[in-house]
């Protein structure tokens, strides 16, 4: 709290001229109300939860698995408590780096020092409710899928492989289904965290009337945050191209002909066109230059707009059409006839 501190006497210096105002009780009653807010919220989470673990033990009671259900416990619980403590440093952590980096304010700030004054608490406050409850919130969800976790660190072989890519069958029931839940997780947590730290950045601009002329620092640090979320997408493209496996956009249930000879070169086409994007935006950080960014993102979207689906789609039309003519021969003709 102190860094939190100095960093809001940088960006508002009280006025020489008057003394500090002191918080009202409408700032305490305020802070109180969010306190009471937060704990009713946090008592139904914990309640809900409470009550489902009760009910799931005496059923593994009865029929005498106490020993399972500890151990289920066990990893659910250090999933939610690693998860929300990941979850939590890793976003105010950022929040603070943004505090950090904002630029110093001159001696005349936009809004009154009074009023800044009697927001500071709950603006403090705030940031420490919202991350608290976002952090419950992503530990819930990743104790959820406790199921995957185990499964992929228990995995075994199968010794038998798929006759697309040749892998190994367990790969596609034990680790592709922790690598997406991993991915996913990831990419709430950064686009959150870029969504936070853009808004310290514009809350910072905004409230000293400075110019958008924003330092090397700042774009380094919002620039690493969104290069994470498009590191994550082009995972999402490498993830899916295992997925083909089990496509249905076939006639039959697996990869074929269009999903190998369209779909997956699309997959990594548009892996490589993410790369590209990310060192642009490294890049253009660095010399801060804020358009090659919007350009290679604005190529990314087209290319996965015509190579990703277009294509694809225009390749399955034309491989139907053609498997209709050669198992229906008769029927078409037939058609051609009577047409």
């Amino acid at each position: 709290m102190d860094s939190f501190e100095k960093d809001w006497q940088r960006w508002f210096p009280p006025d020489k001229n008057n003394k500090p105002v002191r918080s009202s009780n409408r700032g305490c009653a305020l802070s109180s109300i969010l306190y009471i807010i937060t704990g009713i919220i946090v008592l139904i989470i914990i309640l809900n939860i409470t009550k489902g673990l009760y009910s799931e033990w005496l059923w593994f009671d009865s029929l005498n698995y106490s020993s399972v259900f500890s151990t289920v416990l066990q990893t659910r619980l250090t999933i939610f408590f690693v998860s929300a403590i990941v979850f939590g440093g890793f976003l105010i952590g950022n929040i603070f780096l943004a505090m950090r980096l904002s630029p110093k304010t001159e001696a005349n700030s936009f809004i009154p020092w009074e009023i800044v004054n009697r927001s500071e608490r709950t603006f403090k406050l705030s940031i420490i409710i919202g991350t608290l409850v976002l952090s419950i919130i992503f530990g819930l969800v990743a104790q959820a899928k406790w199921q995957i976790i185990l499964q992929f660190f228990n995995a075994q072989p199968f010794s038998l492989t798929d006759p697309v890519f040749f892998k190994d069958i367990s790969f596609y029931i034990f680790s592709l289904p922790f690598f997406n839940f991993v991915r996913g997780w990831l990419m709430g947590m950064f686009i959150l965290t870029l969504l936070g730290s853009c808004g310290i950045y514009l809350f910072s601009y905004l409230v000293q009337r400075l110019k958008f002329d924003l330092s090397v620092p700042v774009l380094v640090h919002a620039s690493s945050l969104l290069s994470c979320v498009l590191a994550l997408f082009a995972w999402g493209y490498w993830l899916g191209i295992w997925e083909l496996v089990f496509s249905t956009r076939g006639a039959v249930f697996g990869a074929g002909y269009a999903d190998i000879h369209a779909q997956l070169p699309a997959q990594w086409i548009l892996l490589a066109i993410v790369v590209i994007c990310i060192f642009v935006i490294i890049f253009s950080a660095i010399r801060r230059n804020l358009r090659l960014p919007l350009y290679a993102i604005g190529g990314w979207i087209a290319a996965t707009i015509v190579i990703g689906l277009i294509f694809p789609m225009s390749l399955k039309i034309t491989t139907i059409e053609k498997d209709r003519r050669s198992m229906f021969p008769a029927q078409l003709q037939m058609e051609t006839q009577a047409g």
